[in-house]
């Protein structure tokens, strides 16, 4: 009878191990597939590497033709204002940042 009840004992948990083990790997499938969206989101977002953009029109061309603006804070503005452009659109070009830039007022 002792032998009969490890037995059962023994079945018992391997069906719960089997089961948390098809939970483990349910939530494996979950997470893998969420990163992969994830993943698939910025890629097309066009913002993979963005930390690491340099201003399409540097300080020392903000000061030279056609820009023409003085030493100061708002070289460092319009520097930081080419990001925020570019974090809108990914794929903005130089000619388009020379265009606002030349339109911007302020």
């Amino acid at each position: 009878h002792n032998n009969s009840s490890n037995s059962n004992n023994n079945s018992s948990n391997d069906k719960q191990d089997s089961d948390e083990n098809d939970g483990e790997a349910l939530a494996v499938s979950a997470a893998s597939a969420l990163f992969a969206k994830a993943k698939e989101v910025v890629e097309a977002s066009g913002l993979v590497g963005c930390w690491q953009w340099r201003p399409l029109v540097d300080g020392k061309r903000l000061r030279e033709d056609p820009f023409n603006v003085p030493q100061g804070k708002r070289i460092g503005l319009l520097i930081q204002r080419q990001l925020q452009w570019r974090f809108q659109d990914p794929n903005m070009d130089a000619a388009t940042v020379e265009k606002r830039l030349l339109d911007s007022e302020d």
